[in-house]
């Protein structure tokens, strides 16, 4: 797989503040096969809210594309969930060493927490610069919205991950 591959998914606009808009996103026929899927929606709603660059100037209400990088998205994951194994493993060796399960314990769970306060760090420095957010790229305009749920799933509409679908990239 192309590191540099573009994921696409459609959102409804729900708020826009300056150059942002938070979305609710529907998930993208990625995340039918995805072996995370749970983890991103742990909640099972059938949307998940999500904040985007929006060039375009997208008013609340309407129905978007959201455009952004898996290289970001693996990126981002090996950071949530590597930084915390490894510190957690790093407290249980150092633990080990001073001859104490008690010690491996508490230095797990002291390295559990510093992830936790590094992760939140880089999310805030994140967030202020916006970082690998996605982009909107498309704003569905009402013609392309016509029509019933199966007429825009086979046009390419409800499905913008679909590669055929050139309408949907903007």
């Amino acid at each position: 797989m192309n590191p540099d591959t573009v994921q696409q998914e459609t959102g409804r606009v729900i708020t826009v503040n300056g150059t942002r808009a938070e979305l609710d996103v529907i998930p993208g026929t990625g995340c039918e096969h995805c072996g995370a899927r749970n983890l991103c929606n742990w909640g099972g709603k059938a949307t998940r809210r999500v904040v985007a660059h929006n060039p375009l100037g997208a008013r609340p209400g309407e129905m978007v594309v959201i455009s952004r990088s898996t290289r970001a998205g693996a990126h981002s994951a090996l950071l949530v969930f590597g930084l915390p194994v490894l510190l957690m493993v790093a407290g249980v060796v150092f633990g080990s060493m001073l001859g104490s399960e008690i010690w491996a314990g508490a230095l797990a769970g002291l390295g559990l927490g510093l992830a936790i306060l590094i992760l939140r760090l880089i999310d805030r420095v994140r967030d202020r610069k916006g970082t690998n957010l996605p982009i909107i790229v498309h704003i569905f305009t009402r013609e392309e919205l016509k029509g019933d749920e199966n007429e825009q799933r086979n046009a390419g509409i409800a499905c913008p991950n679909n590669s055929d679908n050139s309408d949907a990239k903007g």
